[in-house]
């Protein structure tokens, strides 16, 4: 009898907690999925921050948003996106996070993207491409 009691118990804990678990979890805009699996540096840009740190290819650096989308332009030019999925996300404070995969007609990529959601908008702060 006590051993159910005690298992009543873990469940009703474990059950109070999974809400605030699979609410935290971050959803990335659908405009921001459409953008790199359409390989649209105009579109994905115009969620970047004035200023984003882009590591492509293990090049990492901090550029302004009309740099950072001429680097991402000649990214997709050389590597036209055939599929891209989110692997995981979530948040972390008020940053969220997605670690993404992006298979091209040459190669396998993997995409992490740092941002925050500011009112209704997205603002992408880090965008990270890796070959897998």
């Amino acid at each position: 009898m006590k051993l159910k009691i005690k298992y009543f118990f873990i469940i009703v804990i474990l059950h109070s907690f999974i809400p605030s678990f699979v609410f935290s979890q971050g959803t990335m805009p659908k405009d921001v999925q459409n953008a790199i699996a359409e390989g649209s540096s105009k579109k994905l840009a115009s969620f970047f921050n004035n200023n984003i740190e882009l590591n492509i290819k293990n090049k990492e650096d901090v550029y302004s948003k009309a740099q950072a989308q001429l680097i991402i332009k000649d990214f997709f030019k050389k590597n036209k996106p055939k599929h891209f999925n989110i692997i995981s996300e979530g948040v972390n404070s008020d940053l969220h996070y997605a670690i993404c995969s992006l298979k091209t007609l040459y190669s396998n990529y993997r995409v992490y993207i740092i941002y925050r959601k500011i009112r209704k908008n997205t603002v992408i702060h880090k965008l990270e491409i890796n070959t897998n």
